[in-house]
């Protein structure tokens, strides 16, 4: 799990990765031909000379390994700003990656309303019996509307045009309409009425490995959405709630790291992005480790309901290596914890609409937030950060620095406290001219960078 490397800044460490990934770009073409598409299409399994799991098993009925894969490859360039790597890497197999859904996917006309569908997919794991035929995939695993694989297709189609335009190609305007028209993620209502993700739109895999009997009826809406060992499962499935507590945290993944929903969303996405978070409980389970505390923190939830777990887990499961151990189901799942810490600091914000803007938000939860200090966090543009938080004046301690690698125009959201003229100024840091500021409707601000150029942010 790379994810908590780009915010902490630990770039170099995340080189490692495209050397397998493009090693099985081949199998991975032949893979979606099998589906009749073009592009790429990964296995949730992989290794040397094209090892795809046991038996063949590897894809588990998920079509979108291959976004997940991408999404690493885009932050390294969001963070980063390196055109060799977005040129030869990044872009190009971001493209092919959200290639294979574009035909997989269809287009739908509903009383006029136009969007597309991903209707045979699988939210979590999914292995037929053996073997393995498309037939079957169809008949026992395909969900529509799989909110894990539709958080990474709005998070890669959204981020392409502006990666398309910084490398020199051409924009498929196919990209920005899926970013817009993808259907909305689902939900449903929990016993106590609150709105909550859940795994798909539709859930019919309730049979054992190995059972060939027709399979039954759907379960009701919002019963059974969850796939995890801890409930329904591929076991037999009788009514259970929309979000079993204690249940891997898929749901959740479009907040991060697909980064489909964050703190640019609706106020009514978020809420239900947080009921979700808490309804779910998963601080504890091992696979949701690596991502559960940066949602939470990339929604806006106060840190009381959080932390505190994190806090807990950490005391009593950390091996003196440094290394989270006996978590529940964890393997390399218990490792990017760090970026929830980074999160809670400094975030970095993509709206989902293709624009490819981010802005730097600093602090963004601050009730119940101690007084403290980073120094060289980044954020997206190639920004390098560092900041104080002053807990007795609820405000920041004293200016914080910016450096700016790539001297692209860096962006200020403070959600607690709206920027304009008279709130903020900014100066050079080796000639101390002031710069010259930007403001927005939402008391955001923005200015001009120039490359290796550092700048001193201070409230007023």
């Amino acid at each position: 799990m790379y994810w908590g490397l780009y915010a902490t800044n630990r770039l170099a460490q995340t080189e490692s990765q495209a050397g397998a990934i493009l090693a099985f770009e081949p199998k991975a073409r032949e893979r979606a031909a099998h589906f009749d598409c073009g592009g790429l299409h990964y296995p949730g399994d992989m290794g040397p000379l094209g090892f795809t799991g046991l038996k063949g098993q590897g894809d588990m009925a998920i079509q979108s390994n291959g976004l997940l894969t991408a999404v690493n490859f885009i932050q390294q360039w969001e963070y980063g700003r390196d055109l060799r790597f977005l040129r030869s890497v990044a872009f190009p197999f971001t493209r092919d990656a959200l290639a294979f859904y574009l035909c997989w996917m269809t287009r739908t006309n509903n009383s006029g309303v136009v969007s597309w569908a991903n209707t045979k997919d699988q939210g979590h794991e999914c292995s037929t019996p053996l073997p393995q035929t498309e037939e079957k995939r169809e008949r026992l695993c395909y969900q529509t509307n799989s909110v894990l694989a539709n958080g990474l297709i709005r998070r890669v189609a959204s981020a392409l045009p502006s990666m398309a335009r910084a490398a020199g190609e051409s924009v498929d305007d196919r990209w920005s309409d899926v970013a817009r028209t993808l259907e909305a993620p689902p939900t449903a209502r929990t016993k106590d009425g609150r709105e909550v993700f859940v795994l798909a739109g539709s859930y019919e895999q309730d049979r054992a490995l190995g059972d060939e009997a027709p399979p039954p009826p759907p379960p009701p809406p919002g019963w059974c959405t969850v796939n995890d060992a801890q409930n329904c499962g591929t076991r037999a499935c009788p009514p259970c709630e929309a979000l079993p507590p204690g249940a891997q945290n898929i749901p959740a993944w479009q907040i991060w790291p697909a980064e489909a929903v964050n703190l640019a969303s609706g106020s009514q996405v978020l809420e239900v992005a947080r009921a979700t978070l808490s309804t779910m409980a998963s601080w504890d389970q091992g696979n949701s480790f690596c991502g559960v505390y940066s949602q939470a923190a990339r929604v806006g939830m106060p840190l009381s309901q959080w932390l505190p777990q994190l806090r807990a887990v950490l005391a009593a499961k950390t091996m003196d290596n440094g290394i989270v151990a006996g978590v529940a189901g964890a393997g390399a799942e218990v490792v990017g914890v760090t970026q929830a810490l980074a999160d809670i600091m400094l975030q970095s914000v993509t709206p989902p609409d293709g624009s490819g803007v981010s802005w730097a938000v600093l602090f963004p939860i601050t009730t119940n937030l101690t007084t403290m200090r980073f120094f060289q966090l980044r954020a997206k543009g190639a920004f390098v950060v560092s900041a104080g938080w002053d807990a007795d004046k609820q405000s920041l301690a004293g200016p914080a620095e910016v450096l700016s690698e790539a001297g692209e125009r860096f962006r200020l959201w403070l959600p607690w406290r709206p920027l304009n003229a008279s709130t903020v100024c900014v100066t050079d840091s080796a000639t101390g001219a002031d710069i010259s500021l930007s403001f927005d409707a939402g008391g955001r601000m923005s200015f001009d960078t120039r490359a290796a150029g550092s700048y001193s942010v201070r409230l007023v």
